[in-house]
């Protein structure tokens, strides 16, 4: 029952067991005494009551090795590492953990042993010891029992730790994964925001930022869903490290400030809880002290003079009129207490609109994500079917296909990368398409120097793919044709914004050659230039400016979200 009951209401799961330890001890029975006191040692540890849990297992030690019985003792001896490690006193834990594993082995229990190295590898992993730990832990899982799946699980979860603190993601990963399956099949939350913690730091390790945040918000949201507040502090946490460690300090201050105030909470709803199991432990002693002094007053009341007695009902009276002041304030505590607690409730839903609103972020971010992916994968299938074609039109024909995929594709990563999802800072776009653009056609003998001005202006995907694309055209069209004769080639692009978008291409090149025109021109480049700037209502002039000068004006198309 006490199992049961833990999580769900520590003070009756705390009162569960006191009273199976206080029957073990009324009818005798010394192994249930022992076996009920290191449960509730195990549970005073866990609510924070150290003093008496450290009581409780010094007395239980005793107690076992007074009954002789190995497994008994290392069951004690175990319970006793598990204190001494939320005390932080190691060198204590290891001790108690070392002597349960040589009782376990006196006993023949495996599965004791199995503990007791998981024991010993905590302890070495809070000294940072971590290869050291996870020898242990490796030892621990060889003597595991098949059957205590749960307790695999939380083994495993240790390992991952050990393994990403050493910098060894693979069966970091690995080992995460494993709990973390056996806790979704067993539907353990607990365990589940503990594994997705942990894969947010490994995946912040690894500079994997989306599967880091998505790791946290899984704490947030199970928290939430399970009115777990401790698992959305996890997250909370998570969330403002990540933020802070990217160089997003806005973003990280909110949930330190969501941090901040639910830790407030948290602590007022444990110095609640604590409250009542300090009730819980109160001598009866003292309630029978305060009978025996009312009925002392109520005779030296009864033997009072009649002069007396005037002065008794004055001082009724005015206790009357503070016990209705005291009645006036609890109603008004009261109201006060509902008032807080809407505000919770309202600050719990603005939490969940939050919460929501980053899921339908993480979605956007998985969706640019798995196209910019896609339309890779799209180029890399083509640049594998280029070495089977020994046509030069052929070549070139697909070299430029991949060149506009390559192109579309960056849209999406820095959509991605984006921390507003609705539009993309074209400017910045524009810098690194230059730079991937020198690198496939740029001559390293001549290196052409290259320059984006302008101020940086905000696109949505409607706008910016095939604005992209044209400026993508004209850009190759200055690397392939501009140049050749050029000692000092520069290349140069600037943003302008009015009633319309203006994107200005200039070379120092050869300039156009004359009678140039874009609608009489055979190239495909030159005509995806003219339909997408008439896809987005604006139009292309050129002209020869010391090279060729190529000036795009666009409506942003009205799909576009401020």
């Amino acid at each position: 029952m006490s199992d049961v009951f833990f999580e769900k209401d520590p003070e009756y799961c705390l009162e569960i067991t006191d009273y199976t330890q206080h029957l073990a001890l009324r009818i005798g029975d010394t192994r249930s005494l022992i076996e009920s006191s290191n449960k509730l040692a195990l549970i005073q540890k866990e609510l924070g009551f150290m003093n008496l849990a450290q009581k409780t297992v010094s007395e239980n030690i005793e107690r076992s090795e007074n009954k002789g019985d190995p497994k008994l003792m290392g069951d004690s001896r175990l319970v006793a590492g598990h204190v001494f490690m939320a005390l932080e006193e190691y060198s204590s834990a290891r001790g108690d953990y070392q002597k349960a594993l040589k009782y376990y082995g006196e006993a023949g229990d495996t599965a004791g042993m199995a503990y007791a190295y998981e024991g010993a590898g905590t302890v070495n992993a809070a000294l940072n010891q971590h290869a050291r730990a996870l020898k242990s832990y490796e030892k621990a899982e060889k003597d595991w029992s098949r059957e205590d799946l749960a307790g695999r699980a939380n083994l495993w979860t240790d390992m991952g730790i050990s393994y990403t603190k050493l910098e060894d993601f693979k069966p970091a990963e690995k080992y995460f994964n494993k709990s973390l399956a056996y806790y979704q099949k067993q539907g353990e939350f607990s365990g589940q925001v503990r594994v997705n913690y942990n894969l947010g730091l490994l995946y912040m390790k690894k500079k994997e930022v989306f599967e880091a945040e998505s790791a946290f918000i899984n704490c947030v949201d199970i928290g939430k869903r399970r009115k777990r507040s401790k698992d959305v502090l996890l997250g909370y946490h998570g969330l403002y490290e990540l933020n802070k460690a990217e160089g997003k300090f806005q973003q990280a201050l909110i949930y330190h400030e969501k941090y901040t105030d639910l830790e407030k909470t948290v602590r007022e709803e444990e110095g609640q809880v604590s409250e009542g199991l300090e009730k819980y432990y109160i001598s009866d002693a003292n309630l029978e002290a305060i009978n025996r002094q009312d009925s002392f007053y109520a005779r030296k009341f009864k033997n009072e003079s009649e002069e007396k007695q005037l002065l008794w009902i004055a001082v009724l009276v005015a206790g009357i009129m503070l016990v209705g002041f005291f009645v006036l304030f609890l109603k008004i505590r009261k109201k006060n207490r509902i008032l807080l607690l809407q505000k919770r409730d309202i600050e719990s839903k603005n939490d969940e609109i939050d919460v929501s609103l980053r899921e339908k972020d993480l979605l956007l971010k998985e969706v640019h994500h798995r196209v910019k992916n896609n339309l890779q994968l799209i180029s890399s299938l083509l640049n594998l079917q280029r070495h089977k074609i020994s046509d030069e039109g052929t070549l070139v024909v697909l070299s430029e296909s991949i060149n506009r995929i390559q192109s579309i594709s960056l849209i999406h990563q820095k959509f991605y990368q984006s921390s507003n999802l609705a539009k993309v800072d074209f400017k910045n776009y524009l810098t690194d398409l230059v730079e991937s653009q020198k690198r496939l056609y740029g001559n390293p003998d001549r290196p052409v120097r290259t320059t984006v001005m302008g101020k940086n202006h905000f696109l949505g995907l409607d706008t910016a793919v095939p604005l992209g694309l044209i400026i993508t055209e004209l850009i190759t069209n200055a690397f392939k044709h501009a140049f050749h004769l050029e000692a000092n080639p520069e290349l140069s692009i600037r943003v302008d914004t009015d009633d319309y978008l203006t994107i200005t291409v200039k070379d120092n090149g050869s300039g156009l050659p004359p009678g140039f025109s874009i609608k009489n021109s055979e190239s495909l480049g030159m005509e995806i230039v003219e339909a997408l700037s008439e896809q987005l209502y604006g139009h292309v002039s050129y002209h020869n400016d010391h090279g060729a000068v190529f000036v795009v004006k666009v409506k942003e198309l009205s799909g576009n979200v401020d």
